[in-house]
């Protein structure tokens, strides 16, 4: 007996074609709107893009077994709701670390060396060499707000640049901690001590607006913010502030808290912040490896066992006791 799996239209062929002698598919394009119909049939979900799994979308997906992310990030995904329906919920870890690395150095390098800016003023036609002098990234300090795999290949990068790196992650031992990277006791002594962030934590209940006017208070005039994790991990209105005011230096946003983020964000149209569209893990390595893992996690149910990546495997236990 084959499953019935729903897949977003996006995503590459790697991962569906690995389970097609298993699978049937079901697209979800962004116009699909999923009536109850198509839900009662699904045995699985290769979850990507925006779709979002709550208790009446879990209500009616009656025959659903398991949800696998094509990625990491599972703020789309009620997961207490899915325990409740004994619903296997696993993502993709590593998956796309080091795309995401490259990009969060991409747009540090960006910001700090004024490129949007420079980049605009030559296109109007104007040799500004003098306006954008700027310091080197050698000797300051990279504070990593999380230290997961994402987190983990940015050390590595950075460390490379001359960046001395801390971090505050209080879910690892110590020797989990990458290699060259101090760790502090800490959110507030990661701010206080570094020049520069880089957020690399999940968006929960928890971590909503953990940066906030207290956080970047605490950042110096020179500090530089980058976020290629979730735009909810960010106030944005306080960070709009700060860098209107030139409290902090500059920002590197590849997330916001609302997405696609409105034209008239004002995030977008100041000069020391450089914007992209959620692209941190859009590559194709990226794209490939994310679609096995995923479809891997699935295969895995399939054959009767659990994916070393299921996040709520003790509530699944307890709530079977």
């Amino acid at each position: 007996m084959v499953w019935n799996v729903l897949v977003p239209s996006h995503i590459g062929d790697a991962g569906p074609k690995s389970i097609e002698d298993i699978a049937e598919f079901t697209i979800n394009s962004e116009d699909n709107k999923l009536d109850k119909n198509i839900l009662k049939e699904i045995d699985a979900i290769l979850l990507g893009g925006p779709t979002q799994v709550d208790s009446k979308f879990l209500d009616l997906a009656e025959n659903l077994k398991v949800i696998s992310k094509y990625g990491v990030g599972l703020d789309n995904v009620d997961i207490e709701a899915a325990t409740e329906h004994n619903v296997i919920v696993a993502n993709s870890p590593g998956s796309n670390a080091l795309s995401v690395a490259e990009h969060a150095m991409a747009l540090l390098l960006a910001v700090r060396r004024n490129v949007k800016t420079a980049n605009q003023d030559l296109e109007n036609g104007e040799w500004m060499r003098n306006k954008y002098i700027s310091n080197e990234l050698r000797g300051d300090v990279l504070g990593l707000l999380g230290c997961g795999n994402i987190a983990s290949e940015v050390s590595r990068f950075a460390q490379a640049f001359g960046l001395q790196c801390i971090t505050y992650d209080p879910y690892l031992t110590e020797y989990q901690i990458p290699p060259g990277v101090g760790r502090v006791d800490t959110k507030m002594e990661l701010f206080e001590k570094a020049d520069i962030i880089s957020i690399h934590i999940p968006l929960n209940d928890e971590t909503r607006h953990s940066v906030s006017e207290k956080e970047l208070r605490a950042l110096s005039e020179d500090g530089y913010l980058i976020n290629t994790a979730r735009g909810g991990i960010i106030d944005e209105k306080a960070l709009i502030e700060f860098l209107e005011a030139g409290k902090i230096r500059g920002a590197g946003l590849d997330v916001f808290e609302v997405e696609p983020v409105s034209a008239d964000n004002r995030l977008l149209e100041l000069e020391n912040v450089v914007a992209t569209p959620h692209i941190g893990g859009a590559t194709f390595e990226s794209d490939q490896e994310k679609g096995i893992q995923a479809a891997n996690n699935i295969r895995t149910v399939y054959n009767g066992n659990i994916p070393k990546s299921t996040v709520n495997i003790d509530g699944l236990f307890s709530t079977n006791l």
